[in-house]
């Protein structure tokens, strides 16, 4: 039986060895491979936050309610908020939340498509950060809007809903 860390030192012992790959591997690791890469699609879930949300979540105060929760459970150190992607959907919609209130009231030019006006509170959103931002807050503001990510739109466009259905 092979010691619980025995794979790991084979793996270290392979990184540090230098040997020369040859040009090909068997051709049953090549199918497994090739399995694996069908079974575990690279296509992100845009919309994994909003998925996140409880079936409770149906408009804008029952939302802030669920991120009370969140930042409860954060504030008693609690793991499952991290390594549930809980603490990630936290940021994104604080964030999101900030900068569609700091947006809101720049954003004059109606009528709008929804994309149009998720693109603006976007961009807005990356041209005009908080002053009072630490550097870390600053990090995270930049990782957010400078190039929003799939899940930041969706996040976006779900406030936007809220917004349109208050």
């Amino acid at each position: 039986m092979a010691t619980p860390h025995a794979f790991a030192a084979a793996v270290k012992a392979t990184a540090t060895a230098n040997a020369n790959i040859g040009a090909a591997f068997s051709t049953a690791f090549a199918g497994q491979l090739q399995a694996a890469v069908e079974e575990f699609t690279l296509a992100p879930d845009d919309l994994i936050d909003v998925k996140r949300l409880p079936v409770s979540v149906t408009d804008f105060p029952s939302l802030v309610t669920h991120l009370r929760g969140i930042r409860d459970r954060l504030a008693s150190n609690d793991d499952k908020v991290i390594t549930s992607g809980l603490k990630k959907q936290y940021k994104l919609y604080v964030c999101c939340i900030h900068a569609f209130n700091n947006a809101r009231p720049t954003i004059t030019v109606f009528p709008i498509s929804t994309m149009g006006y998720v693109r603006a509170l976007l961009a807005h959103g990356r041209n005009n950060p908080p002053a009072s931002l630490s550097p870390a807050g600053q990090k995270l503001w930049s990782s957010t809007f400078d190039d929003p990510s799939p899940r930041t739109v969706s996040v976006m466009v779900s406030l936007v809903h809220m917004a349109i259905n208050a």
